[in-house]
């Protein structure tokens, strides 16, 4: 499980068809160093500029002596952010997998970038070349212990994770308490810094990291003191949505009316929400590549054999970042699901972002008169993926995310719209979508506040 919230999960992006250098179009920067103990292994460039989000990912390779150097060119005349990333981490298991990890800097053309880092120490890998990288280094200095210390539990929390036992699950939940001092010293550091720096881009980056945290007051009156070209940076973009995606999840909450919505279904036939009043709606926002998604599945075929004769309806409502169906159609089929299927993707309207979804999978239950009884974010399975600053399951369907994760932010639906298109082409992605949910997965899982408000409705 992941969160479009937060955490360390597997994504689509990173087997996508990786483009050749577009250094040719003109001047770009270099970016070259050291790593130690990464000799041969394959590495990621990507890029979060809006203008090279066509390109996907580039792949390259560390030489023998631990030794590299690329090329690229910033597709704009402005700095951008970028990500060093290393997938040799990807761990797959039940309910999803463990992304590698990335490390952020920053470039514009003309730039030569050097660094220095280590396969232990990753994320805290050293880059010089211009006054953004010098901002991400000393801020990266002030995180250091406080991340190092947190380290130490999520290392912990993924050997448990690995070993797929229902029994770890309260020594999971108590490590991530203790994670929690840390979290809010290391929010802390980074809000700190945003007010010392609001000319840096470091500080929107640091603020998509923290905003998740923040009330939507907080969070606008700090990214409020950054500068207009802060604000409107990649990051800078990515704090607004994550705002919108905030406003737009409280009003939604329970006791307020569902946002209506007409979007045409697998079959190509018109649904409108309105249409259903009179029943209850379940609306089930998955993905194709969500390992927790799917771990839910059998457990909501079980709910929807008990509860569908008596007025409840399943609505599917699947993000998968690209208008292809193939693996979103091969995953209806493989976990059997019998109700109706909607593609976020298709279509002008973004049922998302109106119900301000952030994690993944997230259910939202409406009743006969079409408001919302309550929203469930996330779910129990053993083995399931967590990261830092989240508390529940859920799933991340892009790099860029995930590399807000490695380094200490979490991964948000907001953070997909500065990756590449996260398509289920992927080979890590189509693992996950070529293993069905077990019956044992469904045993696994906690949907038990939705079994009782359902139980109450229908009084069985």
């Amino acid at each position: 499980m992941i969160n479009k919230i937060k955490q360390l999960t597997m994504t689509a992006t990173m087997a996508a068809v990786f483009c050749s250098s577009a250094c040719s179009q003109g001047k770009g920067f270099i970016v070259k160093g050291h790593l130690e103990g990464m000799a041969g292994n394959q590495l990621f460039l990507l890029s979060s500029n809006d203008n090279d989000d066509k390109k996907g990912p580039k792949k390259f390779t560390v030489d023998n002596n631990g030794d590299f150097e690329l090329k690229d060119t910033v597709s704009s005349a402005i700095m951008a952010e970028y990500s060093l990333m290393d997938p040799s981490g990807i761990t797959l298991f039940k309910g999803g997998g463990m992304m590698g990890t990335s490390a952020i800097f920053y470039a514009q053309n003309g730039d030569v970038i050097v660094v220095s880092g280590s396969k232990q120490d990753f994320t805290s890998s050293q880059f010089s070349g211009n006054k953004s990288n010098a901002e991400n280094m000393e801020l990266q200095l002030q995180l250091k212990d406080v991340n190092a210390q947190e380290k130490i539990i999520w290392d912990q929390v993924g050997v448990l994770m690995k070993q797929h036992s229902p029994a770890n699950r309260p020594k999971i939940d108590s490590l991530q308490n203790l994670a929690d001092p840390f979290e809010a010293s290391a929010r802390q550091i980074k809000i700190d810094f945003i007010r010392k720096h609001p000319d840096a881009l470091v500080s929107a980056k640091a603020m998509s990291q923290i905003s998740k945290s923040m009330s939507v007051e907080d969070a606008k009156a700090l990214f409020s003191t950054l500068n207009k070209e802060v604000q409107e940076s990649a990051s800078g973009k990515t704090v607004q949505e994550m705002i919108g995606l905030d406003v737009a999840e409280k009003n939604t909450d329970a006791g307020k009316p569902a946002p209506d919505f007409i979007k045409q279904t697998r079959e190509g036939k018109n649904f409108k929400l309105s249409d259903y009043k009179g029943k209850y709606v379940l609306l089930d926002f998955w993905g194709s590549w969500c390992g927790a998604c799917r771990a839910s599945h059998p457990h909501l075929k079980q709910i929807y054999e008990k509860y569908n004769k008596d007025g409840l309806v399943i609505i599917g409502i699947a993000y998968e970042r690209t208008q292809d169906k193939t693996a979103w159609i091969k995953a209806i089929k493989q976990d059997g699901l019998p109700w109706t299927q909607i593609l976020n993707d298709e279509g002008t309207l973004n049922v998302v972002d109106l119900y301000g979804v952030q994690a993944f999978p997230t259910k939202v239950l409406i009743d006969k008169e079409g408001n919302v009884v309550m929203r469930l974010v996330g779910t129990n399975v053993a083995g399931s993926a967590h990261g830092p600053d989240d508390n529940s399951t859920a799933a991340a369907p892009n790099a860029s995310a995930n590399a807000n994760a490695a380094q200490g932010g979490s991964a948000s639906n907001a953070g997909a719209a500065t990756s590449s298109s996260a398509g289920a082409s992927s080979s890590a992605s189509s693992a996950a979508a070529s293993n069905p949910p077990t019956a044992n997965q469904a045993a696994d899982e906690d949907l038990s506040s939705l079994d009782r408000k359902l139980k109450v409705i229908f009084n069985k």
